[in-house]
């Protein structure tokens, strides 16, 4: 291949240059043909990746690396060689959150990892940051089941209309009366365990910086790493984190095993199906029956839901990486959008849910290279303290309510069910602990408010790469001389946002290229987002009047284009990030605020007048914003 180290890209850097993913698995064998060829001085290209590897992972190559971290390493880079096929010396940037072209961070992380770069250091700041977003999501989703009771029907409906169709084919089930209204039950538990989780672990997180963990660098791994009160908060976290994901992976199982993939499927063995659901992972949900190339070849979307959902094959012994898969998934939606409405938005919000939690696992998981996990069969609701919550979340989710006898009895989805259901949950919760939901898991509880996280970025004590102003060399560039230590300092930039399109936030926020200040040195006012005025056209003015608008004013009628509010808050100056699945975050301009995550609608184009006007609730109860915050220019668009 050509060698042009002046190319620029203009556009993302690592995924268009990957090969189709559908190639991948046939290019292996070729790439690990390659790791063992020798130079003409006898070097064997695996031991330059080696080299590579240690490197960039901050060490030095006499240092003790298993066989397997080396050869993954080292096939990595033959990867980017074979897979990625892009020119030797080209510049690729480190990944930042700021800037993943429409990828959810893990997809984005795992292209950068393919692609020869390496990934941001350990940051106790960003890992705050993250829980923070989830809690948001996580108590969200419960607000809008108990606010919006047309949402909960349509979620209701999501849930169980696949269990009843999938039980004329699907074995497994037959015992079970009423499964969908179990599954249906233990999907709202999952969601209240998941909220009550994510509060424990931003607990432990604090927890941990007040037991002095250093905000990142090799100091936070040294302590990480060594017997203490700081390595037993770490593993215990981490312990934590593992758990959420495998309850949504088991959502994801249930989902894809119940609706497209209920001819793939057949169950891991002959235990009732609900002992495997609650033992799990110790016992196996289902195995697939196709081979991983027949079910590649025969249905290539049906692959990559398998390897997202995590589902071993019945006669390989292997089940596919789920970071490749949500990858490879990412990147087939953009040329293939009718992917979205093949799967359903229950699926897509469950991936959405997997791609946070893993995002909080990267960013956590870099500092102890995979983490340290506590011994099988302990106690992880114990562990937590979290035992008394998730006691009275099953029994409350478990009890037989007279809705869900008429749901079980009639397999119809009642205009109020949703609504019933909550209500009827709430009295027993009442009844039984003197509280209702709302009171018992203090879901009115508002959120402190946020100070701006200010993440700095540690400098590497080892030597990692030279950093060419932010960029990265791949594979095969040889490395620099092992006798120079000392990392360059990087010289940051941003460009220049137009006057008028972004949110007046005060001057004591900081810039990239600040690496240390005092957060007690910014003052913010009543809520998230400092005052100013927002400058919106002629067109977002109408569709900010119908945000904040009331039921029966006619601005609250009718519907607004997604598409529309995607804009708007584009203008104000808030980035957007794909989360995972049809999950978007906004996050405020410069960090200066709590960023929020809301489900994009699909297939539909359109929010209805119930939604949109929650989401302008939503801005005004966070921000403090009102339609008098807005001002309108002279242009249109």
């Amino acid at each position: 291949m050509s060698c042009d180290s002046s190319l620029v890209l203009n556009k993302d850097p690592f995924t268009s240059l990957f090969a189709p993913p559908k190639q991948w698995p046939d290019l292996v064998q070729e790439a690990h043909d390659w790791i063992w060829d020798i130079d003409e001085d006898g070097v064997p290209n695996i031991i330059k990746m080696e080299e590579t590897a240690c490197k960039r992972a901050g060490r030095y190559v006499s240092e003790q690396w298993t066989d397997e971290q080396l050869e993954n390493a080292g096939a990595q880079e033959a990867m980017y060689e074979f897979k990625i096929g892009c020119p030797r010396n080209i510049a690729l940037p480190f990944p930042t959150r700021d800037k993943t072209f429409g990828y959810s961070w893990p997809a984005w992380c795992t292209a950068a990892e393919t692609a020869g770069s390496r990934l941001p250091p350990f940051s106790l700041k960003e890992a705050m940051m993250v829980a923070e977003s989830c809690i948001d999501y996580w108590h969200s989703q419960i607000i809008e089941w108990n606010t919006q009771p047309e949402a909960f029907n349509m979620h209701i409906r999501e849930i169980s209309e696949p269990v009843l169709v999938a039980k004329q084919f699907w074995q497994d089930l037959e015992d079970i009366n009423h499964p969908h209204t179990i599954i249906l039950n233990r999907r709202v538990r999952d969601v209240f365990e998941g909220y009550c989780f994510w509060h424990n672990i931003k607990a432990t997180l604090q927890r941990l910086k007040d037991h002095g963990l250093a905000e990142g660098g090799q100091k936070a791994t040294l302590q990480v790493m060594t017997p203490g009160l700081i390595r037993d908060e770490w593993a215990k976290l981490q312990f934590k984190v593992l758990h959420l994901e495998m309850i949504v992976t088991k959502a994801l199982q249930v989902a894809f095993a119940t609706g497209r993939g209920r001819n793939l499927v057949e169950p891991y063995d002959d235990t009732p199906f609900f002992k495997r659901f609650d033992c799990y992972p110790e016992k196996l949900l289902y195995y697939l029956k196709p081979s991983s190339i027949g079910l590649r070849e025969s249905s290539y979307l049906d692959f990559l839901l398998a390897g997202i959902c995590e589902l071993p094959y019945k006669n390989e012994k292997k089940q596919e990486s789920y970071r490749r898969s949500q990858l490879e998934f990412e990147q087939g939606v953009k040329d293939h959008p009718e992917w979205l409405r093949m799967i359903g938005n229950h699926m897509q919000r469950l991936i959405g849910e997997k791609a946070m939690i893993n995002d909080f696992i990267l960013s956590t998981g870099t500092i102890t290279k995979g983490g340290i996990l506590l011994k099988k069969g302990m106690n992880i609701n114990f562990i937590a303290g979290l035992e008394p919550q998730i006691k009275m979340i099953e029994k409350i989710f478990e009890y037989r309510t007279p809705a869900s006898h008429e749901f079980e009895c009639l397999r119809e989805i009642q205009k109020d069910l949703g609504e019933r259901l909550w209500n009827q949950w709430n009295i027993y919760a009442k009844r039984t602990y003197g509280k209702d939901l709302y009171l018992l898991f203090d879901l009115k509880r508002e959120l402190a408010r946020w100070n701006p996280p200010i993440v700095n970025k540690p400098q590497l004590q080892l030597p990692i790469f030279d950093d060419n102003d932010g960029f990265t060399r791949p594979g095969h560039s040889y490395l620099q001389s092992q006798s120079d230590h000392s990392p360059r300092n990087k010289v940051k930039t941003r460009p220049n946002i137009a006057s008028g399109t972004e949110a007046q936030v005060v001057e004591a926020v900081p810039d990239e290229s600040v690496e240390v200040m005092d957060v007690t040195e910014i003052t913010l006012p009543d809520h998230d987002i400092p005052g100013g005025k927002f400058a919106v056209n002629n067109k977002q003015l109408k569709l900010v009047r119908r945000l904040f608008s009331a039921a029966e004013e006619v601005a609250g009628q009718g519907q607004v284009k997604w598409a529309d509010i995607y804009k708007l808050m584009k203008r104000i100056g808030f980035r957007i990030d794909e989360v995972g699945g049809s999950i978007i975050r906004f996050v405020p301009p410069n960090n200066a605020g709590r960023p929020f995550s809301e489900h994009r609608p699909h297939p539909e184009i359109t929010l209805h007048a119930i939604k949109y006007r929650a989401f302008g609730e939503r801005l005004k109860r966070r921000y403090g914003w009102s339609l008098e915050w807005f001002e309108r220019v002279k242009q249109d668009d």
